[in-house]
């Protein structure tokens, strides 16, 4: 809770509850802030990875097949997810890899539109 600086657990119950979901939604709090570090290149990757593991592709660039910029977003996503880019010391990225980065996520939930829960929503 960003007010009382609490953190709160909450219960999936019957659905099940998957590392990469919260990582997505981890993600879009990240757009919806506009607080885009250098590791959300990698975490994004990294769903991306894992989706196209699930679907069977042999590449992640995969999923990006017959979205706008496809080849450009691949390329981002490789260039800014290794390197020296330490998850231990997180750089806010600059306003056009901001952009990108948005418009990557935003046509990667276009395409597979998955159900994002309000992880930080306070249960009674």
């Amino acid at each position: 809770d960003k007010i009382t600086n609490q953190l709160y657990l909450q219960a999936t119950d019957d659905v099940p509850f998957f590392h990469h979901v919260a990582n997505l939604r981890e993600l879009q709090r990240a757009v919806d802030d506009n607080k885009i570090d250098r590791y959300h290149f990698n975490m994004m990757r990294n769903i991306l990875e894992k989706t196209s593991s699930f679907l069977g592709y042999n590449d992640f660039s995969d999923c990006l097949s017959g979205i706008d910029d496809e080849f450009l977003y691949a390329r981002a996503l490789n260039l800014l997810s290794h390197g020296n880019h330490s998850i231990y010391e997180p750089r806010e990225m600059n306003g056009d890899n901001k952009k990108l980065f948005k418009q990557i996520f935003e046509n990667f939930l276009t395409k597979y539109p998955f159900n994002l829960p309000n992880l930080t929503e306070i249960q009674p």
